[in-house]
């Protein structure tokens, strides 16, 4: 598909992935993982209660330093924190609903009946072709992140949100290149190998189709990201709490990006990338 082609059907399955917003079932992979990454961030967030105490405040000093057990140092390290703890569920547990969501949506195309007990079996099933095959994408979007960060230390708030700004372009480009990478595990049955073998065409067929709304999507995410760069100033004006909620904000917004992506992703790989395979040359 040359990219004009690409784009068109980018439209078309984003469109159709949002008209399947309200269907529950196709829910199931991204309720679970919110569940899983809100109750990380509560977690984080009471690290000093004596309940979790015992189990997290070792983990926050070790990570933040002993001011942060403390009001409001705490509120103001939870979102690094929490980013921190997040790249372990987004690289191990994350793929795993990437797989579960990808075969639902699936089915959806196919005028299947949505069956999330069986999509979560062969995501499981999956989970080590999933989990490695996605595994190059966080590791470069972690390694850049860390390079940008490290690059605009302690230049002021403008270079600092400029840096946002730089590190998520840089993960969206990443998250383009391996935006496939679930579905030639779960649609076709790839391994590991296999799988990133396959991205090349995946990159020929659809590159401009997993462009176009990944950085659309991106869009409703930068607010809160530039919000989440100040703050120092919003923890001086007395509402550090209003940190922990930004964060769970960002949980929920990038849950409903993640839906339409991915769901968009497997319609484009239907209709474009493995049917093109299917023609040949």
């Amino acid at each position: 598909m040359n990219p004009l082609e690409q784009i068109a059907l980018a439209w078309q399955s984003l469109g159709y992935a949002l008209r399947q917003l309200f269907r529950p079932w196709l829910w199931t992979p991204w309720l679970a993982l919110g569940l899983l990454q809100a109750g990380v961030l509560a977690a984080l967030a009471f690290a000093a209660h004596p309940w979790v105490s015992p189990l997290l405040a070792p983990l926050v000093t070790r990570l933040a330093g002993e001011p942060a057990l403390h009001y409001p140092d705490l509120y103001l390290a939870l979102p690094g924190l929490y980013a921190r703890i997040d790249l372990v569920i987004a690289a191990l547990p994350g793929p795993i609903a990437l797989g579960a969501a990808t075969a639902l949506f699936r089915d959806v195309a196919l005028a299947r009946r949505p069956q999330p007990g069986t999509a979560f079996r062969i995501a499981l099933r999956r989970a080590p072709a999933l989990i490695l095959a996605n595994l190059p994408f966080h590791l470069l979007a972690a390694a850049w992140s860390a390079g940008v960060a490290a690059l605009a230390g302690g230049r002021g708030d403008i270079v600092a949100q400029a840096a946002h700004v730089t590190a998520l372009a840089g993960s969206v480009l990443f998250q383009t290149l391996f935006l496939y990478a679930s579905a030639f595990v779960v649609i076709e049955g790839r391994g590991t190998l296999g799988a990133l073998a396959a991205l090349p065409h995946g990159w020929r067929e659809g590159f401009w189709a997993a462009l176009v709304p990944s950085v659309l999507l991106l869009l409703p995410l930068l607010p809160l990201h530039l919000l989440s760069g100040a703050g120092a100033v919003i923890a001086e004006r007395g509402r550090p709490e209003l940190l922990a909620a930004m964060a769970l904000a960002q949980i929920g917004v990038a849950l409903v990006a993640s839906f339409l992506l991915y769901g968009a992703a497997t319609l484009v790989f239907l209709g474009g990338i493995a049917r093109r395979r299917e023609a040949g040359p």
